[in-house]
């Protein structure tokens, strides 16, 4: 809505994941694994970001699925969160009070909006914050950020 003005650009890792370990059914020492790398390309040292994900729902009925299935199974849904766990790319900024879109009446958390910088940058991004502020000394101020996903 034109309306940030002191715009902060931060592409961040933070949150990355680029390997997950799957666990599937099981417990214990009869639990099922599987470890999923994104890209297909392996991670280590301290290039590797993993985290642990619970597919114990996912159930191969006693047996009746085959083992091969069961762990694409597995597979498919380390992928899935693979894609939710991508890089962040968040924009913040301060709003400019004189433009005429506000927040609570044009948008709310959770809400696409578009940005855009007039140049290189224009996509949709989701309103993940938003802070406000009000003191003598600067009046009122709000300050939303903004996440648009990079897989």
């Amino acid at each position: 809505f034109d309306n940030l003005e002191e715009v902060q650009y931060l592409k961040s890792k933070i949150g990355y994941v680029n390997v997950v370990l799957i666990g599937g059914e099981g417990q214990g020492k009869d639990k099922k694994f599987r470890s999923v790398n994104r890209s297909n390309v392996t991670h280590s040292g301290l290039s590797r970001y993993e985290d642990y994900h619970s597919a114990g729902a996912i159930s191969s009925n006693n047996g009746e699925v085959s083992a091969a299935k069961y762990n694409k199974f597995l597979d498919s849904e380390g992928r899935g969160f693979l894609r939710e766990n991508g890089r962040d790319i968040l924009f913040e900024g301060k709003t400019d009070r004189g433009t005429d879109a506000a927040y609570g009446v044009d948008y709310l958390l959770g809400d696409l909006v578009q940005v855009s910088d007039g140049d290189a940058i224009n996509t949709p991004a989701r309103v993940v914050e938003y802070i406000r502020s009000d003191d003598a000394q600067n009046g009122y101020q709000a300050f939303p950020t903004l996440r648009i996903k990079d897989d």
